[in-house]
């Protein structure tokens, strides 16, 4: 009898918990309870991609609208990012369920390193990451120099070498990319940037470049004191750097 009883009252225990856990299991997931009733949509940009994410917001907001009515624990999130990643202006999302009933979503768009002209004449941002980015009205671009070299945009490798390249440049003085026209790369004299204000070349070569670039900076300091314009500063060598003047007409 002892050992029945004791059956009996593990039995009356556990039956509560039981029936708990699936009314929990019916209102979590097979009622709209907890259907979607708000989204809050948080988006990481620069100043210079205000244009871009205005025009983005609206196909953005209503892509994310339809989320309102699911039930939030049915919800995939992971589906949702993948699908909102399919637009290559966006670098990464992060979603978030909220209790009872919210959702927020925080994404990133990509930084773009420069903008590549084809033969066409079409401007294709190009991303730090070295993906080539749907082209955009000109209105819409952000502000990043000028690539004309198609043979840095076919070759994969060469193009992830040229972003390594200009990561390595400090952002400081004229070396800041607001005063770089353009970026090339040659074998012979590596990368190269067109400064808009010194309306000159510089050759960093493909090594030490943050030295060589400080070395720049020197030289366009000087340069800059002396009200002297030059057409090229050459520190593609390892151990100087030479400065081509222009010539007089």
């Amino acid at each position: 009898m002892g050992i029945k009883k004791k059956i009996k009252t593990a039995i009356l225990f556990i039956t509560p918990i039981v029936i708990a856990a699936t009314m929990g299991r019916v209102i979590f997931r097979d009622t709209h309870y907890f259907a979607v009733e708000k989204t809050y949509v948080e988006a990481e940009f620069l100043a210079n991609q205000a244009s871009l994410l205005s025009h983005m917001k609206p196909s953005l907001l209503a892509e994310i609208a339809d989320l309102k009515g699911q039930n939030l624990w049915k919800l995939s999130l992971r589906g949702v990012r993948e699908n909102l990643l399919k637009n290559k202006w966006i670098k990464d999302v992060e979603i978030q369920r909220r209790f009872p009933s919210e959702l927020k979503v925080s994404f990133s768009l990509q930084d773009v390193a420069f903008l590549y002209i084809d033969a066409k004449k079409q401007i294709r941002p190009v991303s730090l990451l070295g993906e080539v980015l749907p082209p955009l009205p000109v209105g819409l671009l952000p502000s990043a120099p000028i690539v004309r070299n198609s043979k840095i945009i076919e070759n994969q490798e060469l193009l992830n070498k040229v972003l390594v390249l200009m990561g390595q440049v400090p952002q400081i003085g004229p070396l800041n990319l607001d005063n770089v026209a353009s970026i090339d790369y040659q074998s012979t004299t590596g990368l190269a940037f067109e400064l808009i204000e010194e309306e000159a070349i510089v050759f960093f070569g493909e090594q030490d470049i943050q030295t060589k670039a400080l070395q720049v900076l020197k030289v366009t300091d000087y340069l800059r004191s002396q009200k002297q314009k030059v057409r090229v500063i050459d520190a593609s060598f390892s151990k100087k750097v030479l400065v081509r003047p222009r010539k007089r007409s």
